[in-house]
């Protein structure tokens, strides 16, 4: 307890501190998201013979990369069955 607070402001802020529990996941997401972004950001910026290579037609990497960054792919998202 930190001598210039009492001793119910000090509970109140420990409990508003969010827990490593919950910081984590959070920032794995962040993380995740931000990827995703990058690799949508570098697949509008292929030509032609690069998108050949990879096997995606053009209009294919267009509306992928044009997708929101909270668009994610359905492997991603959590199933409530």
């Amino acid at each position: 307890m930190d001598k210039y607070m009492d001793r119910a402001t000090a509970d109140c802020c420990n409990r508003a501190t969010p827990s490593r529990r919950h910081i984590l996941p959070t920032a794995s997401i962040i993380l995740r998201l931000l990827s995703l972004h990058r690799q949508r950001r570098a697949l509008a910026k292929l030509n032609a013979a690069q998108l050949s290579d990879i096997g995606v037609a053009a209009q294919e990497a267009r509306l992928e990369s044009r997708r929101a960054i909270w668009d994610t792919p359905d492997h991603w998202r959590v199933r409530g069955d």
